[in-house]
């Protein structure tokens, strides 16, 4: 009877120096299409499915300061500078990769139109309506009206992949233009695409 009441307060001491330790997880797409997913220090470990649904171990360091929100492209975690409760709003983060943001300085890597990345910086980002991708160069558009954003159902979507195909002609038949966000409501039956309304 001592045995089992040692190993019942071992074990249950192990849980809770493990729960003190324990980071949470950091927002982002990724969940619905990553399993196995542990914080060690500011590193996200998990296993993410590619586009033909096959699992992959990848990593990333997601400090808050420099990753605020994490997606999966193609089985690997890839950062986004911005998120829907970021004060940065454009459509450089469809394309432009490792975007962080240091003392109001945005930086990212973006392609051009034949897919040459450049390091590209904007300063005062914050102080932009809309940022985007010119030709592998960050931009600031002046004077531009933010839609109002709305997720529509899209039936199931399995993972980024199938979401960069299916939520542009789902938010296009609405009127609308996809964001870049989606996420699922009911695993295996309804996904939703964020789509920004004029």
């Amino acid at each position: 009877m001592k045995a089992i009441l040692l190993r019942v307060l071992l074990i249950g001491s192990l849980i809770l120096s493990f729960s003190a330790f324990a980071h949470p997880l950091p927002p982002g797409n990724y969940l619905g299409t990553c399993d196995s997913c542990f914080m060690h220090g500011h590193t996200l470990d998990c296993v993410c499915k590619d586009n033909n649904g096959f699992p992959n171990s990848t990593s990333l360091n997601v400090h808050r300061s420099v990753c605020p929100y994490v997606r999966n492209v193609n089985g690997e975690l890839r950062c986004n500078a911005i998120n829907r409760g970021a004060q940065l709003y454009g459509d450089f983060q469809n394309s432009c990769r490792a975007c962080f943001i240091e003392r109001g300085t945005l930086k990212c890597q973006c392609p051009d139109a034949n897919g040459v990345i450049y390091g590209t910086i904007l300063p005062n980002a914050r102080q932009c309506s809309f940022i985007q991708n010119a030709s592998g160069r960050l931009q600031c558009r002046d004077n531009y009206t933010h839609p109002q954003t709305h997720d529509v159902e899209a039936g199931p979507l399995w993972n980024q992949h199938h979401a960069e195909h299916a939520c542009p002609t789902v938010c296009g038949r609405q009127g609308a233009h996809w964001n870049g966000q989606w996420h699922t409501t009911v695993e295996g039956q309804m996904s939703v695409c964020s789509c920004d309304f004029s």
